[in-house]
């Protein structure tokens, strides 16, 4: 009965503790963003801002911010596992002068984003 009792104390202290990360003002999607942004950079230390300016970080477990792959941008196309695109340098993309052909290959790369 003791054992229950202390698990029991453990499961809702632990609950609490989770509740009140969330409530910090940069998870608030009620907020205008650039609050929520200067809440969050004002939490963060130099080496956890450094951290997330990878293309892959292992987030902020202090503060609950999930780990992220960044390995897509839109200029030169998608890269994924298994799955990639390689588009020209945009100087490349430029150079066609085909506005159609520029534009079709942008939603290509968005269409892949979703993937």
């Amino acid at each position: 009965m003791k054992k229950l009792i202390i698990f029991s104390l453990a499961v809702f202290l632990s609950g609490l503790l989770h509740a009140q990360t969330f409530d910090e003002p940069f998870w608030n999607q009620g907020l205008p963003v650039d609050v929520r942004v200067k809440d969050l950079l004002s939490r963060l230390t130099i080496d956890e801002k450094t951290g997330l300016l990878v293309e892959t970080s292992s987030g902020v477990p202090r503060l609950e911010v999930p780990k992220y792959f960044m390995g897509n941008e839109a200029l030169h196309g998608v890269v994924r596992p298994g799955k990639f695109t390689v588009f020209p340098q945009a100087i490349g993309l430029a150079a066609m002068w085909n506005p159609d052909l520029l534009y079709r290959t942008q939603v290509m790369i968005g269409k892949l984003k979703k993937l």
